[in-house]
């Protein structure tokens, strides 16, 4: 009995996702792209068959197609085939439809609420990789280690209560010693698949940057871009500064900036002991704030904050935006918890790292972007049905209400036809008329005895509903 509902609800499920996919031009923007075929399956079936078997439970292809119940509209061959091709353009089409998602979540946003890009990194790790095409050594900052495998550089944005992926390149190693496969596929320089070779060997800082520049031209606005402490440089907040975006980044403790004009560098420590208590924070884990300079002559406003797992200790958060409150840097910075949680979601249910254990470099990079894709599409699908000013809520408040009213319409009526019973009585020679005021009366009084032992929830109903 229990499979019934759980059915239902999962068809419900894939059509929210299936109507969503439409709104963000998911395959609209396909052909704009570079997805094209000339015969065989179409794209929008190809694609919609990579989405769709993960929502429907799916480990992998392969399992979905061993599996699945349903008559698939084109084979795994013909998908994998299309997804290594070397003109699809999977970076623009996550930012199109990334855009498409702002618009579409733009009017249950505050017009002054600040919108801010948000970086970071997570590990694809690929221990037996030796026969995958670029892949590489590389340190793994949460566990100080290194490993064999690529590293995720994702850019998102956020308003404070959506997270929207806008980027997702693949980076390995840009030296030739740590790079562990010597398989190197042939590209035509011209196509997209040469062009994500060349970001994979960049440095990440210098990816930073242009994907902004990108972004920004694409009509993506963010006035903040909130990162973690390895990817500062001096270097890369001078560039972003000039495309309008102050960083908001946490600083290493053996950071040395001068608070004196330049004169003396000191580390953090030295730099908190030189301060005096210069007033009373609102928030109590403030300890103290500073304007200081960096050694490439970045001006930089830092705030010395309580480390919530050791409160002996403390961590530095700087920015570039001097007008910035310390309230105002504290709670920017919370929200670039967004993309952590992003991370864990697509590793743990979209398939990121998980779903593609292929040796080729453009199917890797496809099921990325299609794990962004999967986690855009129920983000928004989330906003849309749980913010109180969007459709998905009045829909939501529309059907409870029509759901009580035929309840209520029902005893209504027939409490009306109970007090119509003496004139239908009369009518048929049943009953005098002269009996009928009587009889109404006793009906009245018997159903007040009825009303005065119902629960107060239908009182209150009867209540609204006056009975004439």
């Amino acid at each position: 009995m229990n499979m019934i509902p759980q059915t239902v609800a999962s068809n419900n499920c894939l059509t929210s996702f299936q109507s969503v996919s439409q709104r963000l031009g998911v395959f609209k923007h396909l052909k704009s792209c570079g997805f094209k075929k000339r015969n065989g399956a179409s794209v929008d079936d190809i694609i919609s068959t990579v989405l769709y078997s993960k929502l429907k439970g799916h480990e992998n292809l392969y399992r979905y197609y061993d599996q699945t119940r349903e008559i698939p509209t084109c084979s795994d061959h013909a998908i994998y085939r299309f997804l290594k091709r070397d003109n699809l353009n999977w970076e623009k089409h996550l930012m199109r439809c990334s855009k498409e998602a702002i618009e579409l979540i733009k009017p249950l946003t505050d017009c002054n609420r600040i919108k801010c890009f948000v970086l970071d990194d997570s590990m694809l790790e690929r221990p037996k990789a030796y026969k995958t095409e670029l892949a590489g050594r590389l340190f793994d900052h949460v566990f100080a280690r290194q490993v064999i495998g690529f590293a995720d550089l994702q850019i998102g944005w956020t308003d404070g209560n959506s997270f929207i992926p806008v980027s997702a390149t693949l980076v390995t190693s840009g030296k030739d010693e740590l790079i562990v496969s010597n398989h190197v596929k042939t590209v035509d320089k011209r196509t997209c698949a040469h062009r994500i070779r060349e970001q994979a060997r960049t440095k990440k800082n210098d990816l930073v940057v242009d994907i902004i520049k990108r972004a920004l031209n694409m009509g993506i606005e963010g006035e903040y871009i909130l990162m973690d402490t390895w990817f500062y440089s001096d270097k890369m907040f001078v560039e972003l500064g000039k495309l309008g975006v102050s960083p908001i980044c946490m600083l290493k403790q053996n950071r040395v900036v001068s608070i004196d004009g330049g004169v003396t560098f000191l580390k953090l420590d030295k730099v908190l002991k030189h301060l005096s208590k210069s007033g009373v924070y609102s928030n109590a884990n403030i300890i103290n704030s500073v304007e200081a300079v960096t050694k490439g002559g970045i001006r930089l406003k830092l705030v010395f904050v309580k480390n919530y797992n050791d409160p002996s200790k403390f961590i530095v958060i700087a920015t570039t935006d001097i007008s910035l409150s310390e309230d105002k840097i504290i709670q920017l910075y919370t929200r670039r918890w967004f993309i952590e949680t992003n991370f864990k979601a697509q590793k743990s249910y979209l398939g990121l790292d998980s779903e593609c254990q292929t040796h080729d470099f453009d199917t890797i990079n496809s099921f990325v972007h299609i794990a962004n894709l999967r986690f855009l599409i129920l983000e928004i699908l989330r906003r849309l049905s749980n913010d109180p000013r969007s459709q998905g809520e009045l829909l939501r408040l529309i059907n409870k209400e029509l759901q009580e009213q035929p309840f209520v319409n029902a005893l209504t009526s027939l409490v009306r036809m109970c007090f119509d019973i003496p004139k239908i009585f009369a009518d048929k020679g049943l009953l005098d008329e002269s009996k009928i005021a009587e009889a109404q009366q006793v009906i009245d009084e018997t159903i007040d005895q009825w009303a005065s032992g119902i629960t107060k929830f239908l009182q209150k109903m009867f209540i609204k509903k006056q009975i004439s």
